[in-house]
């Protein structure tokens, strides 16, 4: 998607749950253009024992400068139900997801909907984030700027 000297690098994210207690967002990275991948990490510093969380439909998106951003849904119970309530969450890496600068969006979505991009233009950085939440009764969908710089 770039120009760039991070033309090729490919990133991947999914939920997992790596020890059993919690559900976190994973990403996986490759700088060979897909040839080999890192081991998954985090992109959530571990919770402490006893607090838990459920994070759930990460989108990820690469920009122009080769930052790395994905957004994802958060729920405080590790064992969420269907009136649990999620808030929407989104986290830039600006070295190659090494390490990650979180920033929650909004306090109360709908987990249903999720969508991230950069721009297509490929003439600006930085991302637009889209996800559903409610009010007075009615659903919306929301699109927000994010750019933690």
């Amino acid at each position: 998607r770039t120009n760039s000297p991070h033309r090729g690098e490919v990133y991947l994210t999914w939920p997992g749950s790596p020890d059993g207690t919690h559900t976190e967002i994973l990403v996986s990275e490759s700088l060979d253009a897909g040839q080999t991948f890192s081991f998954p990490r985090p992109i959530s510093p571990t919770p402490k024992p006893g607090t838990g969380r459920h994070q759930v439909h990460p989108t990820i998106a690469v920009d122009t400068e080769g930052d790395v951003a994905v957004c994802y849904e958060n729920t405080s119970n590790n064992q969420p139900t269907s009136t649990s309530e999620y808030s929407h969450h989104c986290a830039l890496s600006f070295n190659h997801a090494a390490t990650w600068q979180e920033q929650r969006i909004l306090a109360q979505t709908i987990n249903d909907y999720e969508g991230l991009a950069s721009d297509f233009s490929l003439h600006h950085d930085g991302f637009f984030t889209a996800f559903s939440t409610h009010m007075s009764g009615k659903r919306y969908v929301v699109g927000k700027h994010i750019d933690l710089n």
